[in-house]
């Protein structure tokens, strides 16, 4: 088999939870079980199965004497990644078998910045009971979410929270986004400047029009009145101001100049 097969059987059988097989191919090709096994090198043995929570494939990585700190080309270790999915069993395995809990990865963050970066209560709870404390303020963890674009979190509800060593089971979702209220109308009108392709994709995906105040179109009307006034009076004084002439005679012609 080639290298690229060979990662693609590792990275399916970690993916289906088979055991037996990764040991199998790991026991030929043992010098792929710290390697990368994904075409973009970011994603090593130990940190797939973390990743999904496997941990009957992580403790038959750590039987063929796996590095648990070695992370692949993100920098993102297997205790970082538990962590950031809530896989609590994972983290306990990897932590009873010597996972370094004050590894520092991108943006020197260790493993409980990534439970509390993607909001993932109860692998924070159990790392900061040991131990642990975020190394972030709620403004850096802004800044990191929008640079990893990874989830909304409440990080003042959540640190909160932790810091009163409030149980998991009764804690609130620090995930979900405060909901926008819609504006309150006091007498709402179609939008009449919506455009043309706006008002096609709103039909096609059943939206409801835009609606602004009637007061607001008034407002408009009687500023565009107000305009086209002015405009007019500007007119007829350019064209008095231009206009050059004399009476001939005793006849009221106007001739030209």
């Amino acid at each position: 088999m080639g290298n690229s097969e060979i990662r693609n059987k590792i990275w399916t059988a970690i993916t289906s939870n088979d055991a037996e097989t990764v040991r199998n191919i790991l026991k030929k090709y043992p010098e792929f079980l710290d390697s990368p096994i994904s075409d973009d090198k970011k994603t090593n043995a130990i940190t797939r199965a973390a990743y999904l929570d496997r941990p009957h494939i992580i403790a038959e990585l750590i039987s063929l004497g796996v590095n648990l700190n070695k992370p692949a080309e993100s920098k993102i270790s297997a205790l970082m990644w538990a962590a950031a999915k809530g896989n609590i069993e994972s983290a306990k395995l990897l932590l009873n078998f010597g996972a370094d809990i004050s590894q520092k990865g991108p943006y020197d963050m260790i493993a409980i910045d990534f439970a509390v970066l993607f909001g993932s209560y109860n692998t924070a709870f159990y790392l900061y009971s040991i131990g642990s404390n975020p190394s972030k303020t709620i403004d850096q963890y802004l800044e990191i979410k929008n640079h990893m674009k990874s989830p909304w979190i409440d990080f003042g509800g959540f640190l909160m929270s932790l810091d009163k060593e409030i149980p998991p089971d009764i804690v609130p979702f620090f995930t979900l986004a405060p909901q926008i209220k819609e504006k309150v109308f006091e007498d709402p009108v179609r939008d009449p400047n919506e455009t043309w392709g706006n008002w096609v994709n709103r039909i096609l995906e059943f939206e409801r029009p835009p609606l602004i105040e009637r007061a607001s179109i008034q407002a408009k009307k009687s500023v565009g009145v107000e305009e086209k006034k002015s405009e007019e009076n500007i007119h007829q004084e350019v064209t008095v101001n231009n206009f050059e002439g004399y009476i001939d005679g005793g006849f009221e012609d106007i001739h030209l100049n």
